[in-house]
């Protein structure tokens, strides 16, 4: 019997890597086979979701759904988020509700979780807990209805270069099932009052940074949103484009509509802005109106300084949401059947920190918004 061992090698070689070849493939259907039973039980849950809003609100179909509660508004409700694996919340906790009519101004340093929360409002990324509510519909349980209500402009935009403005304007008019007689009006006066018309059919690509970010604002308005959210949108731009973007900001919020914009230009806010949040370390630190800060002769700056100075530096993490969930369910099964008045925290601390600051006695900054209003 002749033995060939360069036969024998081969013939052992084709056989491991047959091997190998068997074990990817294998590995890749358990792959797919994993990625389809969690897609099932995704949309299991979406349907028991669509059935319970439905049951809440008695109608037949989600899109019919509206809370008339938060009509006309922006209502975010106890939203974490939480990245992969991390052991730390990049947002904790974050409440906050717009009214229609208002300009909105989202502040903090750079990390602080702005955008976050701005991409978790748009639907860009999924809360891990807590609600967003948007002119009535739920982002998350009636994501396309809750869209048709937004209008974004991101911090950094991404447009089809290739085509020309007029042409990338329509085409998210299209999207947004909007009629050519609304979308003609609507392009035809905010190419006026941005002074695009040399440039609106002219490609993407040969537009600078300032006439693509108002092609970008111009998309986001095509549709007349209940909501425009700009995060940063005044970054790069000159004067004249600074003026005309903020001139469309006010127009848009006397229409009744919400702006809600972050932003690092303090001195802007302070001059285009109903109302400020301050937001450091995922924590949304204080709330406050311009109004409330001019009755107590205090400039936005200094109040900006002050509150994130003030403020503590710690985050959230998985095992302190745990045990403030814990207490939550303890003091739910403790008060149940008892009514109780109890304190907003936020604003007895936006309080403090107004007093703080103008050397009066905490408390005194309510009574005469009291006043005010009377």
């Amino acid at each position: 019997m002749v033995f060939y061992p360069i036969y024998q090698l081969l013939f052992f070689a084709v056989y491991v890597l047959l091997g190998l070849a068997m074990w990817f493939v294998y590995a890749w259907v358990f792959q797919i086979q994993d990625f389809y039973i969690k897609l099932q039980e995704k949309n299991r849950k979406i349907k028991v979701e669509e059935y319970a809003l439905c049951a809440k609100y008695n109608k037949n179909k989600v899109d019919e759904c509206m809370n008339t509660e938060s009509q006309n508004k922006l209502v975010v409700k106890n939203v974490y988020k939480k990245y992969g694996n991390n052991e730390y919340f990049s947002v904790a906790d974050a409440s906050l509700e717009v009214n229609a009519g208002e300009i909105f101004g989202f502040l903090g340093p750079n990390g602080a979780g702005k955008s976050t929360i701005i991409k978790c409002i748009v639907g860009i990324q999924p809360a891990t807990s807590g609600s967003i509510e948007i002119n009535g519909y739920d982002i998350y349980k009636q994501p396309e209805m809750a869209k048709m209500q937004l209008g974004f402009v991101p911090d950094h935009y991404a447009l089809y270069e290739k085509l020309t403005g007029r042409e990338y304007i329509n085409y998210v008019a299209d999207l947004y099932e909007v009629s050519k007689k609304e979308r003609d009006e609507r392009m035809e006066k905010y190419v006026t009052m941005l002074n695009m018309q040399t440039a609106i059919d002219n490609q993407i690509r040969t537009y600078s940074h300032g006439m693509k970010q108002k092609i970008a604002i111009m998309s986001a308005l095509i549709h007349n949103p209940k909501l425009w959210i700009l995060d940063e949108p005044l970054t790069g731009l000159d004067p004249t484009s600074i003026f005309q973007v903020k001139e469309c900001m006010k127009e848009h919020a006397r229409n009744g509509n919400i702006v809600f914009f972050s932003s690092h230009i303090i001195d802007i806010v302070e001059k285009l802005c109903d109302r400020i949040m301050i937001i450091k370390r995922g924590q949304i630190r204080t709330s406050v109106t311009l109004d409330e800060l001019k009755e107590k002769n205090i400039g936005l700056e200094e109040f900006y300084l002050k509150t994130i100075n003030d403020t503590d530096d710690k985050i959230v993490s998985v095992k302190d949401f745990e045990q403030m969930h814990k207490k939550d369910v303890l003091n739910d099964k403790n008060n149940e059947g008892k009514t109780k008045e109890i304190p907003n925290d936020k604003s007895v601390k936006n309080d403090s920190i107004i007093a703080k600051n103008n050397n009066i006695p905490a408390g005194n900054s309510k009574k005469s918004a009291k006043n005010k209003k009377k």
